[in-house]
Formats: structure tokens, C-alpha cells, sequence
């Protein structure tokens, strides 16, 4: 091969260690910093999503905390009986309703602030009209228990009288107790079907909240 016709034809060799030299210390800092860029981003992400199942576990505690609490105050009151007690009171539970009502509208997606606020609007209904049944019920049950209380010490301290074949002024005194009794039985029968057809109305529309609380309940972990 004659060098004047082909004068820019590369000798045929092993390569030399410069060679590689030029290429490392040329292209090597773009792939290390690559290298390091791309460790850095999955860094990030992995923390992100560790942040992220924080977040989402920290949200689930608390809102179990506030479902556990409405729940069991739900559970507790939804026995009408409580409530026929001329002793009990909604403002017992008021303060406390309220401060979850509240904090369930902050924590929960499904359970609107309308809905909050609605709820609110028909216990002070509610807790207003409770007081004004339990103060018409207070004297008719004290009336009858005064009654029965004087039908039990007439029988006991003048049995001879009563059972006399005679007339008896206060076997007479007990039928008239007992007859006044049975007149006011009615009345107090119709205040205590108010007072549990209004408590009703408020288990019923916490039970719809608490409906809408189980479905945000849960805990949307992804493993990482």
C-alpha cells in the first residue's frame, strides 16, 4: 500500500491507556454527577412517599380518634330510656357534640360543613324543646309519685280500715288517689313519646354522619 494515495489511514493496534484516559476524564464527571442525580432523585421520592404514608397515618389516627369518640357518644344516647329521666340533660353531652361536630368537618371530606351546620341548628331545636317537655313532666311524675307513695302509707298504717266491710274514708282517700293516677298516666305517656321522637331525629342524622365517616376511614398505605 503506497502511503501517497492513502496518506490518512490509522495504524492497527491495541488501543492505548490514553485513550481511555481521554475518555474517562472527558465523559466520567458527566456520569458520575448523572449517577449522583439520579440517587438524589430516588432519595427524594422514597422520602416523599415516606411522607406521604406519615401523612395519610397521622390523618387515620386522627380521624379514628374523633369516629371513636362520636360513636360511642352515639352509641350511649341512642337508648331512649336515658333520656325519659326528668334528671338528664342534652346540655350534658352539648359542649362535647359540638367540639366533635367541629372537628369532624375539618377531618372528614364526605361530611359537608352544611351538613355540620344543619345538625347543630337541630340539637339546639332539640335540646330547647327536651327542657321544656322535661319541665312540663317534672310536676305530673311528682304528683304521681306523691300519690303512690300516700296509697302505700294508707295501706300499710290503716290496713283494719280499708278492709273493713264499712265505709272507709280512706279506702275512698287511696281510689281517688289512684283514679288521679290513671288520668295523668296519659299525659305523662305523650311527653315521653315527644321527648323520644326528638331525641330520635338527632341519633338518626348522627347515624347518617357517622355513614359517611366510615367511608373515609381507612388507611391508604403504599409500601415504598
Amino acid at each position: 500500500m503506497n502511503p501517497r494515495f492513502y496518506p490518512f489511514v490509522f495504524p492497527i493496534g491495541e488501543p492505548d491507556v490514553w485513550d481511555f484516559w481521554f475518555i474517562l476524564k472527558t465523559f466520567g464527571p458527566g456520569c458520575i454527577a448523572g449517577l449522583i442525580a439520579l440517587m438524589a432523585l430516588s432519595v427524594a421520592l422514597t422520602q416523599r412517599k415516606i411522607a406521604a404514608n406519615k401523612y395519610n397515618l397521622d390523618l387515620f389516627d386522627k380521624r379514628y380518634e374523633i369516629y371513636e369518640k362520636l360513636y360511642t357518644l352515639h352509641d350511649s344516647n341512642s337508648k331512649s330510656i336515658k333520656f325519659l329521666d326528668y334528671n338528664s340533660s342534652y346540655s350534658n353531652v352539648s359542649y362535647e357534640l359540638k367540639y366533635i361536630l367541629l372537628r369532624v368537618s375539618l377531618l372528614f371530606e364526605n361530611v359537608s360543613k352544611e351538613e355540620i351546620s344543619e345538625i347543630n341548628d337541630e340539637f339546639e331545636k332539640i335540646e330547647t324543646k327536651h327542657k321544656s317537655l322535661l319541665e312540663q313532666r317534672l310536676p305530673i311524675e311528682k304528683d304521681i309519685n306523691v300519690r303512690r307513695n300516700s296509697i302505700d302509707d294508707i295501706e300499710r298504717n290503716h290496713a283494719a280500715e280499708i278492709n273493713s266491710q264499712s265505709y272507709s274514708a280512706k279506702r275512698n282517700e287511696i281510689s281517688n288517689h289512684r283514679h288521679c293516677i290513671q288520668q295523668k298516666l296519659p299525659e305523662l305517656t305523650n311527653i315521653d313519646d315527644q321527648i323520644k321522637e326528638h331525641h330520635e331525629k338527632l341519633i338518626g342524622k348522627l347515624s347518617r354522619i357517622i355513614s359517611s365517616m366510615q367511608k373515609e376511614l381507612s388507611v391508604p398505605h403504599k409500601p415504598y
